[in-house]
């Protein structure tokens, strides 16, 4: 089984997610496992013989922080990523069509594309791990990549018809976790997080951030409509708002519950 987040930028998905897996794991290592670990133990079976060997040799903590540096450097996530583009066409098509695409600059749209393809490779590896009565954590998935359909520029429409597509073609999850907050409080996390701005909105202006912002709520209340209506994918949702330690307890509860009824 997969999870995965979705949620406004600044809502928190990289921190909870990171709690997340650590809470999950003390319940039961076996049974929840992030997507780099997944990616990891794939790799350590699959992996080309040269990446493989160290792999396999070193301490585990070691192995999976040298694991990190082979990501898009191997044979078997190009291959992957070749049968991912084969089976996928329709999801890229939907993205080089929109309207977001053709006014983005050419180094978002490079950003965007590799970004997908990552994705789609690591997707694809991990797909052949025999995974049953797992669940493997990813934080940003297919569902969250759609936010790249969302121009940045000021009171622009956003491109239903080019979602619906993209929508219709990626996998869905089995359990979509939504994080949500308030537009403040997220307009003052993205300014204050450690990595400061996505390269889309680096030089917007804060009118800009926040109309942003804004469509991306809307954005998010369609995607959740379109899964509730189109895909037996669960919605688990908590607010991230207030207490962090209580959310945090409240989204493990919660996933702990469904995984269990589900394994």
């Amino acid at each position: 089984m997969h999870a995965e987040f979705l949620g406004l930028p600044g809502v928190g998905k990289t921190t909870l997610r990171s709690d997340l897996v650590k809470n999950l794991k003390r319940i039961d290592e076996g049974v929840y496992l992030s997507f780099e670990d997944a990616f990891h133990s794939v790799s350590k079976l699959k992996m080309d013989r040269a990446f493989r060997l160290p792999l396999n040799l070193l301490p585990n903590s070691l192995s999976k922080r040298l694991c990190k540096k082979f990501v898009n450097r191997s044979l078997m996530q190009f291959d992957a990523q070749n049968e991912f583009i084969a089976n996928s066409v329709d999801i890229i098509k939907a993205f080089i069509s929109s309207t977001a695409f053709e006014n983005m600059p050419e180094e978002d749209r490079k950003v965007m594309i590799a970004s997908i393809l990552e994705l789609g490779s690591i997707w694809t590896s991990i797909g052949s791990l025999q995974t049953t009565g797992s669940l493997i954590i990813f934080e940003e998935g297919f569902v969250q990549k759609s936010f790249m359909f969302v121009n940045t520029e000021l009171g622009s429409d956003i491109d239903y018809e080019h979602i619906k597509l993209y929508m219709k073609n990626i996998p869905f999850p089995e359990l979509l976790i939504y994080i949500n907050a308030d537009i403040d409080t997220c307009y003052h996390r993205m300014l204050s997080r450690p990595g400061g701005l996505t390269s889309r909105l680096r030089n917007a202006n804060s009118d800009i951030i926040r109309d942003f912002l804004n469509r991306l709520e809307q954005h998010v209340l369609y995607i959740v409509d379109y899964l509730s209506k189109n895909s037996h994918c669960e919605l688990i949702t908590v607010n991230n708002s207030g207490d962090y330690k209580e959310t945090l307890g409240m989204l493990t509860e919660k996933i702990a519950k469904s995984v269990a009824k589900k394994i």
